[in-house]
């Protein structure tokens, strides 16, 4: 079976944002009468401090306090360097030159 003819297709509607619906309202039937009175606004002063309260005691030193007499600066003496030896040596005959022993204790 094959299709015959044209089809109907429905055209569609170009897009356009809704409307938006208005503010519902209430309505009443009350009314202000007479005025109102408004608040009057205080001038701002800063609040006095209370004085600070020291503690009193009866407690006093007699008498004088040694006092440390400064030592004057004297610089320390540096540490002599170590330089620490250890007691490892190679065992049997090894084919070294004659020199190679030399310049290890001029290293040492």
């Amino acid at each position: 079976m094959k299709p015959e003819g044209e089809f109907e297709r429905p055209t569609k509607d170009k897009f356009v944002p809704a409307e938006k619906q208005p503010q519902y309202k209430p309505r009443d039937n009350l009314k202000p009468e007479g005025e109102f009175e408004k608040r009057t606004p205080e001038k701002f002063i800063p609040a006095e401090r209370p004085k600070q309260k020291r503690p009193e005691d009866n407690l006093y030193p007699e008498g004088t306090f040694p006092q440390r007499e400064p030592e004057p600066f004297v610089p320390a003496e540096r540490r002599k360097q170590t330089i620490p030896q250890d007691n490892l040596r190679p065992e049997g005959n090894l084919n070294l030159p004659d020199d190679f022993f030399l310049k290890m204790t001029h290293c040492v």
